[in-house]
């Protein structure tokens, strides 16, 4: 999703297991350079295509009531480990580190 050049969020779709996952973003936008941080914000799960994406569109839930978001827990399992596999991915986090960080 993006408006004016910012980015809002990173969303993957997983149609078979009918949920679309959205990662929000403060201070992603188009032509960043490689040294400037971005702060990832909340993650969320949607019934898959229940929220409309793209240029000058503000779709997303915007409250926990809204009836398109689902809990983790009832997120498909795949679906949950691939996003949080993409988290540790954006957030920089190298396959090293990860497990040092477990081993703490």
């Amino acid at each position: 999703m993006c408006d004016a050049g910012g980015i809002n969020y990173y969303v993957k779709a997983f149609p078979g297991a009918g949920v679309d996952v959205f990662v929000g973003m403060d201070g992603m936008y188009v032509g960043i350079d490689m040294y400037t941080d971005i702060k990832l914000e909340r993650i969320f799960f949607v019934k898959h295509r229940s929220v409309q994406i793209g240029s000058y569109v503000y779709d997303e839930p915007s409250d926990t009531k809204d009836p398109r978001l689902l809990s983790f827990g009832e997120a498909p399992a795949i679906a949950f480990s691939e996003a949080m596999g993409d988290l540790v991915k954006i957030a920089g986090k190298s396959t090293a580190q990860e497990t040092e960080a477990a081993d703490a």
